[in-house]
């Protein structure tokens, strides 16, 4: 009987011994690989320099560069995962600088745009749900929301920079309602430059260049682009021969790229040059393009992103011709690239 006490002792000293280890040996794990998610980084390619930059940060949403200073949306502690920081990295002292953090308790911060003088991002929650636009002076440091932060009966998409104003497309729950909108970001005022009869994903981004500001509308069963001049404060209405279009870019004075939609599946979708001059459209394909991504330059290049493509196909748009050119990486299409490491 002595025996077997001491045996059941034995056993579960030796449970206890095993259990004990294995705790230890769990939170040695744990404790490493916290460590190591503590230790990732983000690699940003730096086109103007020609270097890698890495940032200590999991996740870097959006980017943008002005001068010494690149500006970025990045997940620093996070509880979401996603980015709830504004940070500010300057090229020649490799410094950061903390300038926001968001507002929400699980965030997604992104949209960061900049110029000399103005820095815009979009805090948001992890749904996207509910949208706070800020514009912050890079002088001053001053941050000041566009509209009532957390007012859930409004919708903000993505605003637009351009010199001292900014444009984004607004939705008034109350009212059913969306206008394009613009503030002037010396006055602090926002004003209506039109009421959309069109709300939908292929028709909520705007295109700025130059001061002109770019937009689409369905009206009637048509479409139309629209193409605001700020200084000018005029607005011009051009009909387009595609009944539901969306995703417009202001390629220079007197053309325009856009996405024409032939069904509900956003897939199926033709890219269109645009002459303003000529009031005449050019398809790219015959075929559905199945466009996801769409960027241009300053010297009439187009790249397009399509179905599941890693890559952009880079076109030339001489006159009215379209040239295609073969296909890009985005390295080499924008001044700047991230890639978590």
């Amino acid at each position: 009987m002595k025996r077997r006490k001491l045996y059941l002792l034995i056993i579960l000293l030796v449970l206890i011994v095993i259990a004990f280890y294995g705790i230890r040996l769990f939170q040695s794990k744990s404790s490493s690989a916290t460590n190591s998610k503590s230790l990732q980084k983000t690699q940003i390619y730096d086109k103007d320099l020609n270097v890698n930059i890495n940032l200590p940060y999991k996740e870097i949403s959006s980017y943008d560069s002005y001068g010494d200073n690149v500006y970025l949306s990045a997940a620093d502690k996070s509880p979401s995962g996603m980015a709830n920081k504004i940070i500010q990295y300057n090229r020649k002292t490799k410094k950061t600088v903390q300038l926001f953090t968001t507002k929400f308790d699980s965030s997604s911060v992104q949209g960061v745009k900049a110029n000399g003088r103005w820095l815009t991002w979009v805090d948001s929650d992890d749904f996207g749900d509910q949208k706070n636009i800020y514009i912050m002076n890079t002088k001053t440091k001053e941050i000041k929301p566009v509209t009532k932060e957390n007012d859930k009966s409004i919708k903000n998409e993505f605003p637009v920079l351009a010199d001292n104003h900014i444009a984004w497309i607004y939705y008034d729950q109350k009212k059913n309602q969306s206008y394009v909108m613009l503030r002037d970001l010396n006055s602090h005022s926002n004003k209506i430059i039109f009421n959309l009869k069109t709300h939908t994903l292929e028709n909520a981004f705007l295109s700025i260049q130059k001061g002109k500001l770019l937009f689409t509308d369905i009206r009637g069963g048509k479409g139309y682009c629209y193409i605001y001049d700020i200084s000018k404060q005029k607005l011009e209405r051009f009909k387009s021969p595609h009944k539901k279009i969306g995703w417009g870019e202001l390629l220079n004075d007197h053309q325009i790229v856009y996405l024409a939609f032939f069904s509900n599946s956003f897939a199926d979708n033709k890219l269109v040059l645009y002459d303003t001059r000529t009031m005449k459209a050019k398809e790219f394909s015959s075929k559905y393009m199945e466009v996801n991504r769409l960027r241009v330059d300053a010297s009439n290049h187009v790249f397009v992103g399509m179905g599941g493509d890693r890559y952009f196909h880079k076109f030339q748009i001489d006159n009215n011709l379209i040239k295609k050119q073969g296909k890009i990486n985005d390295k080499d299409i924008f001044d700047m690239t991230a890639k978590v490491l």
